[in-house]
């Protein structure tokens, strides 16, 4: 058991390193050696500072140093998934150009290999990373694998709904013989209506987060505009009647 929950283990951290763009076999293992110098590290500079400033008793010390080990963990994996995220922005940002010049590519005549590859050329200047990952499909496709398989590919090692879901259309498609662009201009259509219905939502929600900013920041200029006048006047009324009782 503890031998299959280890490999699990590293089978999830490849994962994870696969999803945050290191490809490399070893990125596992130099996470791991990384991560464990940055914790003995961290924990042992937090002591050192804590008892060379001399404010602080053995135990706080000590204390300092684990808060300090328990960051030095916690923030290789905060920085992967930061990581992970950027990629995937990248990717649904790209992913509607690239699924239009396929099917504009496919409806032309071109198989699906030939299309990848068309598809890789035009996207390399305006979307590199989706044209090196589609260039790592074509040669799985090379090397016998389906394009539904390859493009599942690319969606284990981005953790993409939408790729998933072209992989999906694209092997239901080769199963049942269809036209792959026909599929894939369907799917367009409803990744178009899905990002819609994501920027509609996204604009209904900058109303309510605009409120807070509003009341913080533009309410009280405004007041200090509105009010600030009358404030002046009533305060050298004040004045002159102390004055005036004098």
């Amino acid at each position: 058991r503890q031998h299959l929950a280890k490999e699990e283990h590293k089978q999830k951290l490849r994962e994870r390193m696969m999803q945050a763009g290191f490809y490399a076999t070893a990125s596992g293992s130099l996470f791991v050696v990384f991560r464990g110098l940055l914790i003995a590290g961290t924990t042992g500079l937090g002591f050192l500072i804590c008892r060379v400033s001399g404010q602080l008793t053995l135990p706080q010390g000590l204390l300092a140093g684990a808060v300090c080990g328990i960051a030095a963990t916690l923030a290789p994996g905060f920085w992967l998934d930061r990581l992970k995220h950027k990629r995937q922005t990248q990717i649904r940002r790209s992913l509607p150009d690239a699924l239009d010049v396929l099917v504009v590519c496919l409806q032309g005549g071109l198989s699906v290999m030939a299309a990848m590859s068309r598809v890789a050329r035009e996207l390399s200047g305006a979307h590199p990373l989706l044209a090196v990952e589609i260039k790592i499909a074509e040669r799985q496709m090379q090397m016998g694998q389906s394009a539904g398989e390859a493009i599942r590919g690319i969606a284990d090692r981005f953790d993409l709904d939408e790729l998933r879901g072209m992989a999906s259309v694209v092997k239901q498609a080769e199963r049942v013989g269809s036209s792959v662009a026909t599929a894939l201009e369907v799917f367009a259509e409803t990744l178009r209506l899905k990002r819609q219905q994501q920027a509609e939502e996204m604009a209904h929600k900058a109303a309510v987060k605009m409120l807070f900013p509003t009341l913080l920041c533009i309410f009280p200029a405004i007041f200090v505009v509105i009010l600030g006048p009358a404030a002046i006047q009533v305060y050298e009324q004040l004045i002159m009647g102390a004055m005036q009782n004098r």
